[in-house]
């Protein structure tokens, strides 16, 4: 394949790494934004990798991240915050200002990496951080040719993952006590398959202007009853699960965010991540790349859950 430049957000993170990997080893020259060090796991492809440093609000990096690039893609986010203004700063404004830049740097793609949360928009102040970011993307390119795709992932699982870390290890107990609701349904994605098709997207003109949802194939997702019954089927024991009742869960993150409002910090969880945890559905409903053929997953649950424990204990996560 001939050899384009990659710029990235979001890159040590955690599909960032995944996804920084994959590219390397496909032959792209792969440029990184970064605000300190890269971790050992991405500086031993050093001699692949061109690092600037700065953030999104540092307007002369993000001109160094963008001249002459090929594609960029913009993985980077705030997943929690201590307020609305925290997530805009970060979800909405360096949205805007990468997608300025890399307009005036006459990018040939712009893929963003957005969240299945901004389908319901109203439910958090996250949720509708990255929805306005959408917004701001589609309106700053509405009279120019840099083309744009956004992808929605759901859940998104595997191993170097701390943000679905309690939730499957609830799952590897006999009672897993959860937050959500038994018949609420959602849809997931393991890492290597997001990367599949983020890497698939690059110089793609098919999917150019769309907004595009991506899950595992399972047709209307899970609910959990049906992810305890695989995963007790992995481990070889029957998991029960009890689910925690929603105005427990609103105390418990509204005793946290006092606590955090004290301390001066964020909550470990938040009323906000409540509502999306008690939403009934977040099964994702427009999945262009797979209808087209272009791109299919390759894992399910049951074998994503088994690789993601099996790296857990390894780590010592477990």
């Amino acid at each position: 394949m001939s050899e384009s430049v990659v710029a990235i957000t979001g890159g040590t993170g955690f599909v960032g790494t995944h996804l920084v990997k994959r590219l390397v080893a496909e032959g792209h020259r792969v440029r990184l934004l970064v605000r300190s060090k890269a971790p050992d796991c991405q500086l031993s492809h050093r001699n692949e990798i061109e690092l600037v440093h700065g953030d999104l609000n540092n307007l002369s990096a993000l001109r160094k991240l963008t001249k002459g690039a090929d594609t960029v893609i913009h993985l980077a986010s705030k997943i929690s915050a201590k307020n609305r203004e925290e997530f805009d700063a970060v979800n909405v404004d360096g949205t805007r200002n990468l997608a300025a830049t890399a307009k005036a740097a006459e990018v040939g793609q712009f893929i963003f990496i957005s969240s299945l949360a901004a389908r319901e928009a109203h439910l958090s102040a996250y949720a509708a951080s990255k929805k306005q970011a959408e917004q701001e993307l589609i309106k700053l390119t509405k009279f120019s040719e840099m083309p744009w795709v956004i992808v929605r992932p759901p859940a998104v699982y595997g191993p170097g993952d701390k943000a679905t870390l309690p939730l499957l290890q609830a799952l590897t107990q006999r009672f897993a006590v959860l937050p959500g609701r038994a018949e609420a349904r959602f849809s997931l994605i393991y890492v290597d398959d997001l990367v599949d098709a983020i890497s698939g997207l690059i110089g793609d003109e098919e999917t150019l202007g769309q907004t595009i949802e991506l899950d595992d194939g399972t047709p209307g997702g899970y609910d959990w009853p049906s992810l305890a019954k695989i995963a007790g089927e992995v481990r070889g024991q029957q998991v029960h699960t009890v689910f925690l009742p929603r105005t427990v869960a609103s105390a418990a993150a509204g005793a946290m965010e006092f606590g955090a409002k004290i301390a001066d910090k964020t909550p470990a969880l938040a009323r906000d991540k409540v509502h999306e945890l008690y939403h009934i559905n977040w099964v994702c409903q427009n999945t262009r790349l797979q209808t087209a053929g272009t791109w299919a997953p390759k894992t399910r649950f049951s074998e994503g859950f088994r690789k993601t424990v099996a790296w857990y204990r390894s780590e010592g996560w477990l």
